[in-house]
């Protein structure tokens, strides 16, 4: 057993036998000796631990004051330490169960799971850019006067002329080179028409209108590599203050997991033990609102369903709580298994979908999922325009927010860093995404709602609808995201819907009487997307636009 076990035992013991005979003592002493020495040096050893113990009762004989004492105890701790030896050790660790895990470590695989998922999802985000930018890297980047220096380092270096174009006629050099560049940003070039009279005295017209030509397209180079370095160093900057909130508040998260619990440790330390899963590591924690987490480290292992639903049941039965079929993270040589406690709600969700005609592909991206720590999320993502070029930006806007959402990230951090990936991946261009996203606590029903340049969204509670919406630009425009938040708390029965602004050709007014009516009706989540998306197509005509109802509703986890 634990340290604190052998003492407490190893002291009611050593006072009940001076009670019994104060001529006993120097047997107290061993039996004090005996066990915490062993608690101290073995634990959970059985032989080592019984020479410990030995060792105890020896110093204790010394304290005998005959030697029929001596006597008396070597029989009697012989007698203990045969039946010690010859009980079952599964008898023994059903009394006193193994020590539990130092605290020290018990962190480690909560903060290691979250960890591996925050570096996987950077990972990603990191090699999507670079393969983007790989593709659309534009070319080089620099003042008009660099035109005016080329083609006289280039042409009039070594021209006979030089001394009167460049000294006697400086000023109407620069003139006549200043003249040029209207017709290089109209054409990209000059032509012999387009010299004007300042330079009618050049000896190699021919030559002039091609070197300033070529100049004119260094030039173009240099600015365009300087604005792009002016758009990585904005990136960096603002992608290291995104990762800065996020981690902090990932810390802060951490530092409010709980209080560890050495019992349910031990329980389910000998859980797996018995089914020869021996855990590297084991932390049951219980939080601030008195929920009850779980995580288990193991050597790399597969489970299946089954197997992972029967181990929430056998970890229910040892923590007394409901748990849902734990989380399995694979790493490398271990498997790490994450449990917690089910929900009180559970959330149901619908999702319709229609491209505009006449593409096939659709630039709208919706993820639905309830994630590890209880919350529901629902986000949707509008890329501008339609077909395949705004479904890259919704795709890409959506994967990423949820990869990020999934690792721990909070709404506005994973906006803002998805942001910076839009950013980089667009180079300027006119492009991007809206971000709808709705976080839901499955065990309060408080949630919140995040806008990035999305369509209103709607609330339907006890039959009344109630629109939600907030002013914002898309990401992927601006280097910074300037989203808006909503907080509010769901109850049972409430819907939420979103919709992307196909959905709005006809206005907003008859979406609240769709939903409205769905919900009298008792239609499900599905069944009301599919309606209000039917209903969208409809009233569009001819301003199509790609079409996405996703709906969510909060009920009761069923027992």
């Amino acid at each position: 057993g634990s340290l604190e076990h052998t003492a407490v035992l190893a002291l009611v013991l050593a006072m009940a036998l001076t009670a019994a005979a104060p001529a006993l003592c120097f047997a107290a002493l061993a039996v004090a000796a005996g066990g915490l020495g062993t608690a101290v040096f073995c634990p959970g050893e059985r032989r080592s631990g019984a020479a410990v113990f030995t060792a105890g009762c020896a110093l204790g004989a010394l304290a005998a004051p005959n030697l029929t004492g001596v006597l008396t105890l070597g029989l009697a701790a012989g007698a203990g330490l045969l039946g010690f030896l010859l009980c079952p050790e599964q008898a023994l660790r059903a009394v006193f169960p193994p020590p539990a895990t130092p605290v020290g470590t018990q962190s480690l695989t909560s903060a290691a799971r979250k960890l591996s998922g925050v570096a996987d999802t950077l990972s990603d985000i990191a090699e999507t850019v670079n393969a983007v930018c790989s593709c659309q890297m534009p070319p080089r980047g620099e003042s008009y006067d660099y035109v005016v220096e080329f083609c006289a380092q280039h042409l009039c270096q070594n021209c006979a002329r030089r001394n009167t174009c460049w000294v006697q006629g400086y000023s109407t050099a620069m003139d006549g080179l200043y003249a040029l560049r209207g017709a290089l940003e109209h054409n990209g070039r000059v032509e012999l028409e387009d010299l004007p009279g300042q330079l009618s005295t050049c000896v190699h017209p021919a030559d002039l209108c091609a070197t300033v030509s070529h100049g004119y397209r260094l030039w173009c180079s240099r600015r365009q590599t300087r604005a792009r370095a002016e758009l990585l160093r904005t990136a960096l900057t603002e992608q290291y203050s995104a990762m800065a909130t996020a981690l902090a508040q990932m810390a802060a998260r951490l530092g409010r997991a709980g209080l560890p619990d050495p019992r349910r440790e031990a329980r389910t330390t000998q859980l797996f033990a018995s089914l020869g899963l021996e855990p590297l590591e084991c932390t049951v924690l219980t939080d601030l609102a008195g929920r009850v987490t779980a995580a288990v480290t193991l050597p790399r292992t597969s489970f299946t369903p089954g197997e992972c639903r029967a181990l929430a049941e056998e970890m229910g039965r040892i923590c007394r709580r409901d748990f849902d079929p734990p989380e399995v993270t694979n790493c490398r040589t271990v498997t790490m298994l994450h449990f917690g406690e089910r929900p009180l709600y559970r959330a149901v969700f619908g999702l319709a979908s229609r491209p505009a005609p006449p593409e096939t592909v659709s630039g709208d991206a919706c993820r639905q999922f309830c994630d590890s720590a209880g919350r529901a999320q629902m986000l949707l993502c509008d890329g501008m325009g339609t077909g395949k070029p705004a479904a890259v930006d919704g795709q890409m806007a959506a994967k990423l927010t949820a990869q990020l959402l999934q690792a721990g990230f909070a709404a506005e951090s994973a906006a803002r860093l998805v942001n910076v990936a839009l950013g980089l991946k667009n180079a300027g261009q006119e492009s991007g995404a809206t971000l709808d996203l709705l976080t839901l606590d499955l065990y309060t029903g408080r949630a919140g709602l995040f806008k990035a340049g999305a369509a209103p969204s709607f609330l339907c509670r006890a039959g009344v609808v109630r629109t939600l919406d907030g002013a914002s630009l898309p990401m992927g425009v601006l280097p910074t995201v300037t989203g808006r938040s909503t907080a509010l708390t769901l109850d049972v029965g409430d819907t939420v819907m979103m919709v992307s602004d196909g959905a709005l050709c006809d206005g907003s007014a008859w979406l609240c009487d769709q939903l409205t009516l769905s919900t009298r009706l008792g239609q499900s989540p599905q069944q009301t997307a599919e309606a209000v998306a039917a209903s969208a197509v409809r009233r569009s005509g001819a301003r199509q636009d790609d079409i996405t109802v996703a709906i969510v509703r909060l009920e009761r986890q069923k027992s």
